[in-house]
């Protein structure tokens, strides 16, 4: 079994905190990973000190929680090989030299878990919140959470009609478990999610959510939890356009001018720039496509 994980740290203006976090996973991880930064539109020198350190960073305008954690789902299963994705909020910090070990082991068995804080620990029902006994309980935070790329592939991505905070992870982690990972449904329906304690510990930074935004996204949780279970990272054309611009530099995708040519192409100026072709009742783009191109043929009069 191959054992490379990614790791998606996604930040909003903390880059000190975020420093110390990479600088500490170095530290005390085992395993071969891939890093990716995603940077929710800072307005500090989070991206600068990044550029210093080579270490790698993708986003540009602050869009929101879901849409930034979808950054790193994207750039990992898409750009690297890696097995599962850990997707942590910048003040999650590993204590223990082998944190991702148990990381990786849980969600290669159970698909998809979650990072309990303290806060929330008493809430469990169940459960040594280990691979081997793993934790259960009803509620999660979303400040770290690892997905498997087999439950990545019947999941998708965050759903950004949350917009800037509150919820997303919810509505995230029940998708999993409709799709038979990360939890169960008892026999009343009751969501149970499976929970680790992961060698992680949750820094005491101040939130930039607000409580508003939070409750209006309770009810769009209630709202879309029997919609299709997969998600794409964007509701619309105009955001498919604006998430993949993030990741234009690594593609490795050549548009031929002719591409670049038709999108543009005016027949009429054509037509009136060679009016045989107008005489010979055929297409110009065809035209120009098959015999104007050699021939140097003019797009529109001089």
């Amino acid at each position: 079994m191959r054992t490379r994980i990614g790791i998606a740290i996604t930040t909003y203006n903390r880059h000190d905190n975020l420093l110390k976090q990479i600088e500490t996973i170095k530290r005390l991880s085992i395993l071969d990973f891939d890093i990716i930064v995603c940077d929710d539109g800072s307005s500090d020198n989070t991206r600068a000190a990044l550029a210093d350190r080579d270490i790698p960073f993708i986003g540009n305008k602050n869009r929101g929680v879901a849409w930034n954690k979808n950054r790193g789902l994207f750039y990992l299963f898409n750009y690297t090989k890696v097995d599962i994705v850990i997707l942590m909020d910048d003040d999650v910090l590993p204590h223990i030299y082998g944190w991702d070990v148990e990381w990786f082991e849980s969600s290669m068995k159970y698909g998809h878990v979650n990072y309990l804080p303290a806060s929330l620990e008493k809430h469990v029902i169940g459960g040594d919140l280990t691979t081997e006994n793993i934790g259960i309980s009803p509620l999660v935070g979303g400040m770290c959470m690892a997905i498997s790329r087999e439950a990545f592939s019947s999941v998708g991505y965050m759903d950004v009609r949350f917009g800037r905070y509150g919820h997303e992870h919810s509505d995230y982690s029940s998708r999993f478990i409709r799709s038979g990972y990360g939890g169960f449904k008892d026999s009343s329906k009751n969501t149970y999610f499976y929970v680790i304690h992961g060698g992680v510990h949750l820094s005491d930074l101040p939130s930039t959510g607000t409580t508003e935004e939070a409750d209006k996204n309770r009810e769009l949780l209630f709202e879309i939890a029997n919609d299709p279970i997969y998600r794409l990272p964007w509701i619309d054309e105009v955001g498919r356009a604006a998430f993949l611009a993030d990741f234009s530099h690594l593609s490795t995708r050549v548009i031929p001018d002719i591409e670049k040519i038709a999108s543009s192409f005016d027949e009429e100026l054509y037509y009136e720039a060679n009016p045989d072709v107008k005489k010979a009742a055929v297409r110009g783009l065809h035209h120009y496509i098959s015999f104007g191109r050699s021939e140097k043929r003019l797009l529109k009069p001089e």
